[in-house]
């Protein structure tokens, strides 16, 4: 039986949103939840084939699933970190522009995995429109009125401590109860409420832009436990904080860590008497000193 060809019908994102807005409404959550998952996934999916990169072979895997159920197709990882393999039907399909698809790197792993329901101890800061509130005209059309929207827009930032926290900002957002145009608070007011913090390196001279020698140190410590299991005890802890202080201390001043540590236990009586003349940065001048002096 020959099919009908299907009716073209065209629709933008504002369309769409328009068609779940309704639905919201009209449905229970359940069908609701999956008419959103339907629209997102071909909006996603649109997406893909307007992309010149993606190739008929990701779609089938997208649509239908790995055509094998072997471990490392299944959970998507093998154990070097690298993207598991397709099955070896796929592969004779590969052309020059699979392999330039295929051989990309991953996006690395912690970036934009996690939603905001997996930080629930996080610090929640609500982030008001900064132009309108709910009940004011609508900017766009000039007709309705703009409403608050149960589900605010969400961001989250990550705060490099350890364990790492989080901080989720919920963006409020208001639509226009006649012509549904959305406007959602923008971010910038958290940089406007710290911006004498962040602009500190334009009044303070020497002051550095970024924070990257404390990350560089913090980063001794994360490769230390990693590399060694954590401490047994919590003076144990202490003695290689105070190793892994020297030993940064010694690179930033351009000096071998192991001849620093060496020395000190050379002239361990010296450094007992006067510990300021045996510090990374003049330690130096305190052996010429010394060899001068014998």
């Amino acid at each position: 039986m020959k099919r009908a060809k299907p009716e073209v019908v065209e629709l933008d994102t504002k369309k769409l949103e328009e068609v779940l807005h309704r639905a919201e409404s009209a449905l229970d959550e359940k069908d609701y939840k999956t008419i959103k998952a339907v629209i997102e996934s071909y909006a996603y999916i649109a997406e893909l084939v307007g992309d010149k990169n993606t190739t008929i072979r990701r779609l089938r895997k997208l649509l239908f699933g790995a055509s094998t159920e072997k471990t490392e197709t299944v959970l998507s990882d093998t154990g070097d970190g690298s993207t598991a393999s397709a099955s070896d039907d796929d592969d004779s399909e590969s052309s020059e522009e699979t392999a330039a698809t295929e051989d990309s790197k991953p996006p690395p792993k912690g970036h934009g995995r996690n939603g905001a329901d997996d930080y629930p101890g996080a610090e929640q800061i609500q982030v008001p429109h900064q132009s309108l509130e709910p009940g004011d005209p609508c900017p766009d059309c000039q007709k309705g009125t703009v409403y608050e929207m149960d589900k605010p827009g969400v961001l989250i930032r990550l705060v490099g401590q350890t364990p790492v926290g989080a901080k989720v900002y919920r963006l409020q957002k208001l639509r226009c109860n006649l012509c549904g145009k959305i406007f959602t608070a923008q971010a910038i007011r958290y940089l406007l409420k710290h911006w004498k913090k962040l602009t500190l390196f334009l009044r303070k001279a020497g002051a550095p832009l970024d924070n990257n020698i404390c990350e560089q140190a913090l980063k001794k410590a994360v490769l230390h436990r990693k590399a060694a299991m954590f401490y047994k005890t919590e003076n144990g802890a202490h003695v290689g904080d105070l190793y892994m202080s020297l030993i940064h201390t010694c690179q930033l001043n351009g000096v071998n860590p192991f001849d620093y540590l060496t020395e000190l236990q050379r002239h361990a009586d010296e450094l007992a008497a006067s510990p300021r003349d045996w510090m990374p940065w003049n330690y130096r001048q305190t052996l010429a000193a010394s060899a001068a002096a014998g």
